[in-house]
């Protein structure tokens, strides 16, 4: 009994591993329901109501049958040679030479055409299809590609189907719309695209017009029949998605749907109140037996120990730490209250590390060792390694690439600017967001050399994304971003990534994109702040950041935290001054478009800041900051902490505009880290670390936070809960990486997943990857840098894992069935555990 039990278990398990993300897939239902009548009228009818596209009145409907055209007519472009030019609204198509066949055939076609229904002129205008007279004729110089069936008259004033050239017709080209059955989208009130918190109640309303019978079911079971309902979300335990499905009955007959996939947000009482913080409230923990490499650099430099709350979990987080004498790279868990919860991981790895996420599997961690091998890595929460990507792996100052993971532009297999030849990973940031890793890292890239036979290198930051479950379905954000970029900052809203990365270049300023995680397409701007950063393009910049916030009660603004100097910086000719001194806020919206500045300090005292922390306390704004003494001020201050001579600072903002809630008040003991993020917990706490001279890890903690009382349900427009209108209008991802067609099986640079120790990942290949880069800056200068992350501790890594041995590797020709020649072998496996199971 004992072994068919434990059979069924392992049979479980498979079943499970095969269809890990299956639960997160939106599958769109039109298939009829009770009570549904997909009958269409026989005759011609009206719709009761005009439709809305894009908050514009198309006007009304008919129905044709099971066709349903707009009654308003709408222009066709003269240029049409590849396909019918046209301003149908979004949903909507121009009709084909096969729908004016059928109309045509119609006993009321005249009362169509007529002026109750669509008011045709045939006189002044030629109604054209969107069918081709000659289907593959697409060439612009040629004449054919501009002929289309048109629905005409003839000399009888028969009704009949012609053709017309749009680009030699001289009356007015013109279409008829119809509803598009395959690309209708659900318009609802009280959702906007964002992320949900599990286990609230969301009031919704479908604002589709003309919709005879609702049908809306999740994928908890529940089902709603009417036009507002209410939605709980109960994402999956593991990747905290749901469905939403929506069957409707349209006038005329139709059945159409749609599907939401809704995510789901990591709670941080963000609406709590903080505003009674007291700075003696701070309470301290060390990490028994544990010594670690600290690191005091706060450019082109990795972290030290950094940290990630745990998904799930309101009290409890992960420290990524390098043990002092073995540089051996480790995770321990840990309380709010700074104790070590069970036993530390030891990732297999050594290095320095560079950032860690929380996912719900466990956690995915970014480092780099001396050798300038960078990597990701996924760990399970019982310490088994998940996958590993390697992101670079050239070795010291390459010619040619060894081994680094890759992304091609075209069929040439062109490889993206600033990732021919990657090498000096300095530093890096992760977050974890629908089932995926984004990172960015800053590296430099060898791009051959110059005139003189030196080489030419520079060094930039790089943005990816990578499928959680199995570190496949790699895509690119950009490949050449702010250069050079010495510090970075990520923050997820919930439906947006929003970056930071401050230049000593290109630009001499703050970078900020915004980025929709689900199409890796970005909107940047480095002209936020008012004014120049100057740098000098070797590594010295004259300005701080911290980290971001969502405005509370208007999601679509943001804060951020940055510092700058009076200073001026050169590089490559240009010439920056700045004449400011200041510690400030901005605030712009989602958009990045600037709306104000908080000036929090000025003077000499801003001038000394010298490293910033910031991080949301409930629905304000905890700060620490560092000051250096006077005489150390100079052009360019320097860039490392000192705790014997620094002192520490912080405060509390107002999460309105920023301004001080709480002064800045003096720390009793320098505690304020480098590079590693702070980070605030599910309770509302916020926890951070700091590596003393003993090189002891210290904890630090606030007070947990009272989350008030959530509307049930909350309903739209509520001031601080509610959504407002969305459309669930499907954005296109441009396919323009072709690493299915340019990487074959045995390349030794393409960087595949380590499967040596992994449990259950399968590799699923995508090719709709985006390495577009809109702002790479050509810079032909090579910085010196003498801030290369050197830790006095660099391990000589010795436990690099082999992949040259996998057969599947990601891309070839053979990964199809490298993947179902896996799935045969658990089914087949499957089955024999089954009747194994029967037989004893």
């Amino acid at each position: 009994m004992q072994f068919k039990f434990s059979l069924f278990l392992l049979l479980h398990f498979f079943a499970n591993s095969i269809n890990a993300l299956s639960k997160c897939l939106c599958t769109v239902d039109s298939s009829s329901f009770p009570g549904s009548n997909t009958t269409p009228p026989a005759s011609l009818v009206l719709s009761s109501d005009s439709e809305i596209v894009d908050n514009i009145d198309v006007g009304k409907l008919i129905a044709v049958g099971s066709i349903q055209v707009l009654k308003q007519i709408f222009q066709v472009q003269k240029h049409s040679n590849a396909e019918l030019g046209n301003n149908c609204p979004s949903g909507y198509i121009p009709l084909t030479k096969d729908d004016i066949t059928t109309i045509i055939g119609r006993s009321d076609v005249n009362s169509l055409v007529g002026p109750t229904y669509l008011n045709l002129d045939f006189t002044k205008n030629v109604y054209y299809t969107s069918t081709k007279v000659n289907a593959t004729a697409t060439n612009g110089g040629d004449n054919q590609s501009y002929e289309y069936f048109t629905f005409s008259l003839d000399k009888n004033n028969n009704f009949t189907i012609d053709r017309s050239n749009t680009f030699w017709e001289s009356k007015v080209r013109s279409t008829i719309c119809k509803r598009s059955f395959q690309s209708f989208t659900v318009s609802l009130n009280g959702y906007e695209g964002f992320d949900l918190e599990k286990g609230k109640s969301y009031q919704m309303q479908i604002t589709n017009k003309n919709v005879q019978q609702y049908y809306i079911y999740d994928n908890s079971g529940n089902k709603f029949t009417s036009q507002t309902f209410t939605y709980t979300h109960n994402g999956d335990p593991l990747w905290g998605c749901a469905t939403l499905n929506f069957k409707l009955q349209l006038f005329g007959g139709v059945i159409v749907g749609d599907c939401l996939a809704i995510w789901t947000q990591n709670q941080i009482a963000f609406n709590a109140d903080s505003s009674s913080f007291n700075m003696n409230s701070i309470k301290t923990a060390v990490l028994q037996g544990v010594k670690a490499n600290a690191n005091t650099k706060f450019f082109f430099s990795p972290g030290s120990s950094p940290i990630a709350p745990i998904i799930g979990d309101s009290s409890s987080f992960y420290v990524y730490y390098s043990v002092q004498t073995s540089n051996q790279l480790m995770v321990q868990k840990v309380s709010s209250t700074g104790t070590p919860i069970g036993a530390a991981i030891d990732t297999q790895q050594v290095g320095q590390p560079f950032d860690i996420a929380s996912t719900g599997f466990g956690f995915v961690v970014m480092a780099a060792d001396s050798t300038q091998r960078a990597f990701i890595q996924a760990i399970n929460k019982d310490g088994s390694q998940r996958w590993l990507r390697i992101l670079i792996n050239n070795g010291l100052k390459p010619n040619n690439p060894k081994d680094q993971i890759k992304f091609f532009t075209n069929e040439k297999c062109d490889l993206p600017f600033g990732m021919d030849c990657m090498y000096n990973p300095h530093n890096g940031r992760l977050n974890y967001a629908r089932g995926k890793i984004q990172a960015i890292w800053a590296h430099y890239n060898h791009f051959g050399f110059k005139d003189d036979g030196s080489k030419d290198d520079h060094t930039a930051d790089t943005m990816i994304s990578l499928d959680a479950d199995t570190g496949y379905n790699q895509t690119i954000f950009w490949s050449w971003g702010t250069s050079h970029s010495l510090h970075q900052n990520l923050h997820y809203d919930g439906q947006n990534l929003y970056v930071a990365s401050l230049g000593d270049a290109y630009p001499m300023n703050i970078n900020f994109q915004v980025c929709n995680i689900d199409t890796y397409q970005c909107k940047s701007n480095s002209a936020i702040v008012q004014g120049d950063i100057p740098g000098n393009g070797g590594g010295c910049a004259s300005g701080r950041i911290g980290g971001f916030f969502s405005m509370i009660g208007n999601r679509n603004q943001k804060l951020f935290i940055y510092q700058r100097k009076a200073s001026k910086g050169e590089h490559d000719g240009a010439v920056s001054t700045n004449t400011v001194n200041e510690l400030a806020v901005l605030k712009f919206d989602s958009q990045l478009k600037y709306i104000s500045t908080t000036t929090l300090l000025s003077g000499d005292v801003a001038s000394r800041v010298n490293s910033i922390k910031s991080i949301p306390y409930g629905k304000n704004i905890l700060l620490a900051y560092t000051v250096i003494p006077s005489p150390d001020v100079q052009n360019f201050n320097r860039q490392y902490s000192d705790n014997k001579v620094d002192e520490a600072y912080i405060a509390l903002l107002s999460g309105v505009d920023g301004s001080f809630l709480v002064k800045p008040t003096q720390l009793s003991t320098f505690q304020i880290n480098s590079n590693d993020d702070w980070r605030i917990l599910e309770n509302g706490s916020i926890a951070y670390t700091y590596i003393d001279n003993s090189n002891n890890l210290n904890i630090y903690y606030t007070p947990s936070l009272t989350i008030p009382s959530y509307p049930n349900p909350i309903l739209p427009y509520d001031s601080t809960y509610g959504f407002g209108n969305f459309t669930n209008i499907q954005l296109k991802v441009p396919v323009n990486n072709y690493n299915n067609v340019c990487v074959k099986q045995g390349d030794s640079n393409w960087s595949i997943v380590d499967y040596s120790k992994t449990i259950s990942s399968v590799a699923i290949v995508s090719s709709s990857n985006n390495p577009s880069n809109g702002n790479n800056p050509q810079n032909g200068n090579n910085p010196s840098n003498g801030n290369n992350p050197s830790n006095g501790n660099n391990p000589s890594n010795g436990n690099n894992p082999s992949n040259g041995n996998n057969p599947c590797v990601p891309g070839n020709n053979q990964t199809n069935d490298c993947i179902t020649s896996f799935k045969n072998i658990i089914n087949n496996l499957c089955i024999f555990l089954i009747m194994t199971t029967f037989l004893f």
